[in-house]
């Protein structure tokens, strides 16, 4: 029950704005700070600094029964608690007993290779319901960085892949999806410039102004201008000066609150701040809390304006989400009653499936796909064709728990044991369908449905036998391959949290696996399960073969696959990330102190190299066509462009039109618009509008400080099915100047 009684309110506080404070519904976030600031007022101070610091931690966990981040509210002043839970891709199972009564959707890489803003914005809803269901009322997500270095190990994380206009679409979409839930909020993440783990904690990051706001700061401004509540500061220190984001005044208080024109409020990623002195350099919310960095001593020595504006960001955003005076499910933690409900339901796993499925990218194809009705005997061969979800909550189950916390009160040395079942069982490791870290969730093996279970099923009702070497074992898969019209290789690459990937190779020697497939049969299907980018060196070889990639796909991956394979569903997918040549086409992560920024904007598809498959690519079981491109001006806009999307195959498809724009002082094209459009049967067109804004038009002047539009004129603008398939151009004559 979210509706809310303003009786206790101070009669003085019935002002217009106060009254829009006491509705359950969403308001903005200037109408939610006018009555903030009135609602601050009433706090003494001990009550604003319960806003400004996380409870309910020891050590590196949280307590039984709290939430990965809490905060108590002030129940007086109508103020409920705020319960964080990571994270973008579901409720992290933190405890074993909440494995299996959550949805474990597909990883933001994933969503973003679906480019379809309406179905990201359907999954987020799906997560926050589930969030709210668990008694959590925020989600720590979306993940929206831009993709830097390609083994990343957090790039599964990420919604925004290689580009910010992707990101900046998908990431509104995901906030609004989370706000459709009244009273959600959400906390987009890592600001600023965390593009790589080696050295997360202690490394700069060397980014010039022009490539901030161009290339990375635009997701989160997307954010920003779709309300999200809170904006997380990252682990890496930033700028010439070494300043870890968390305190670092220029991101924080300069580009996000002031020039961005941000309300709510920062929050520290865990342990990320180092100082009481954040505060004032424009952190509001630092977490865990065990630090004890914002306890009341050390709040009473920094500005009080720099408090009360921080509370006031916290008040704001609890307004601004409809929470005030709302009736939380737990008022107080444990909160073991709503952590024990399943969240499951069957409208989420068909659309978990859904999305799994138009994640999918059909990076090529011989012929050989879809399998067909001639087609008797496959072949489904891969040890990650059967692999199982893994569950890191082994310490977090009860022995381990009575243990580390009997030795924490007798002898102080629960943390040692919480480390040594830590490294044990690796809290960071990652599986094919949820990567590792903090934004894992783990599932049952019910649950899950593997490649081979999918594959398996679909053949089943075909009447096709099935074979299977379910190892990485070479001598047997080349066997079984020699015998069957299609064999099906299966291989993935896992990353997680802390570390980046030691290479772009698939895992268990899967490279050689594919190539000696690929040597007796030249059908030989393959099917990558990735949380990023991955080498394919054994590509040419596949002939009349293909290759299927999904991005970390959550419970549904095999289901998502064997639709794809046999042809039930057309594939839809996009690349959001360009597949390198090699791993020399790359961005390494960076072993000094310094991270240089040096290639600037021209990175991924804009560095002009040869990828073996490009951003935006993804082929379909039809074809399509494009129109010319028809370019005009349009009132207030900068231009508006359309071209005509029509289906010339055989079979029922979608398209994803790719808008281009290259600009006179730019050198290289920038994605600046993208649709997908409806199913299309054979024969049938669709007609594709782009309406660009000035901003859209623009690139930054550091001298400015702002962002100079051009003369649509001298810009030059291309329409097509990816960054390297461009089917169209036009130009628009000069209207300005």
């Amino acid at each position: 029950d979210l509706f809310c009684s303003c009786l206790s309110v101070d009669p003085t506080m019935l002002a217009a704005h106060h009254a829009l404070a006491c509705s359950s519904a969403s308001i903005s976030m200037a109408d939610a700070r006018a009555a903030a600031r009135d609602i601050v007022s009433q706090m003494n101070f001990t009550e604003m600094a319960s806003l400004l610091q996380g409870v309910g931690f020891r050590g590196t966990d949280p307590l039984m029964g709290h939430y990965v981040g809490n905060l108590p509210g002030v129940p007086r002043l109508g103020i409920p608690p705020i319960y964080m839970q990571d994270s973008s891709a579901g409720f992290r199972t933190y405890w074993d007993w909440m494995v299996g009564t959550v949805t474990v959707w597909p990883c933001l890489l994933a969503l973003s290779a679906t480019w379809d803003p309406e179905l990201v914005r359907r999954v987020s809803r799906g997560i926050a319901v589930e969030f709210q269901t668990k008694g959590a009322n925020t989600v720590l997500g979306p993940g929206v960085n831009v993709q830097r270095v390609a083994r990343a190990g957090r790039n599964f994380e990420y919604l925004s892949g290689e580009d910010p206009t992707l990101g900046s679409k998908l990431v509104a979409a995901y906030v609004e999806g989370v706000h459709d839930v009244p009273g959600m909020m959400a906390v987009v993440k890592h600001f600023a410039f965390n593009q790589q783990e080696t050295h997360r904690t202690s490394e700069t990051s060397m980014v010039d102004d022009v490539v901030a706001w161009e290339m990375y700061y635009p997701p989160f401004e997307a954010a920003v201008g779709a309300n999200v509540s809170g904006v997380m500061c990252s682990y890496n220190e930033a700028g010439e000066s070494s300043t870890h984001t968390c305190e670092n005044a220029h991101l924080l208080s300069e580009d996000l609150k002031t020039t961005m024109g941000f309300r709510g409020f920062v929050v520290s990623d865990w342990w990320a701040a180092h100082s009481p002195d954040a505060l004032s350099a424009g952190l509001d919310v630092v977490m865990p809390g065990t630090q004890d960095l914002f306890a009341l001593d050390l709040l009473e020595a920094q500005p009080k304006e720099a408090v009360e504006d921080a509370a006031t960001r916290v008040v704001t955003a609890v307004i601004s989400r409809g929470l005030l005076h709302s009736k939380p499910d737990c008022p107080a933690p444990p909160c073991l009653d709503a952590m024990h409900r399943s969240a499951r339901s069957f409208e989420h796993d068909i659309l978990a499936q859904q999305a799994a499925r138009d994640s999918v990218v059909l990076l090529q194809n011989g012929g050989v796909l879809p399998i067909r009705s001639h087609v008797s005997k496959i072949a489904i061969i891969g040890a990650a064709a059967k692999a199982q979800s893994f569950d890191p909550t082994t310490c977090n189950t009860d022995g381990w728990r009575q243990l580390a916390n009997g030795l924490w009160n007798v002898l102080g040395l629960g943390r040692a044991v919480e480390k040594l079942c830590m490294a044990w069982e690796g809290w960071n490791t990652g599986d094919y369908y949820s990567g590792g870290g903090s934004g894992h969730v783990a599932m049952t093996s019910d649950q899950l449905v593997s490649v081979e279970r999918g594959l398996e099923e679909e053949a089943g009702e075909r009447g096709i036998q099935i074979l299977k070497s379910l190892t990485n074992d070479i001598d047997l898969a080349v066997q079984w391959a020699a015998h069957v019209d299609v064999p099906v290789v299966v291989v993935g690459s896992t990353s997680g949290e802390e570390k980046d990937r030691g290479s772009l190779n698939v895992d268990a020697d899967g490279d050689d696996l594919i190539s000696a497939v690929a040597a007796v049969n030249s059908n030989c299907v393959v099917v990558l399960l990735t949380p990023g980018a991955v080498l394919t060196k054994w590509r040419h070889s596949l002939r009349s073969g293909a290759i299927v990639n999904l991005f970390l796909g959550g419970q549904a991956t095999g289901a998502a696959v064997a639709e794809v394979v046999f042809g039930t569903y057309n594939p839809s997918g996009k690349l959001p990330v360009s597949f390198p040549a090699t791993a020399d086409d790359t961005i390494p992560p960076e072993e000094d102190h310094y991270v240089w920024y040096r290639e600037g904007l021209d990175l991924g598809y804009r560095s002009g190299g040869v990828a073996a498959f490009p951003f935006g690519h993804g082929l379909s079981y039809t074809e399509f066509s494009f129109g010319s491109l028809q370019a005009s001006t349009c009132g207030g806009k900068c231009a508006c462009l359309s071209t005509t999307v029509t289906n010339t195959g055989s079979v029922d498809g979608r398209e994803v039109a790719q808008l281009y724009v290259r600009h006179p002082r730019r050198s290289s094209l920038m994605l600046k618009g993208f649709q997908k459009t409806p199913l299309l049967q054979p024969t049938e067109s669709f007609t594709i509008v782009f309406s660009l804004d000035w901003r859209d038009c623009s690139i930054f002047d550091p001298s400015q400080r702002r962002f100079v539009a051009a003369n649509p004129g001298e810009l030059m603008f291309f329409a097509g099915a990816s960054s390297k398939d461009l089917r169209s151009a036009a130009t628009l004559a000069s209207t300005v100047g």
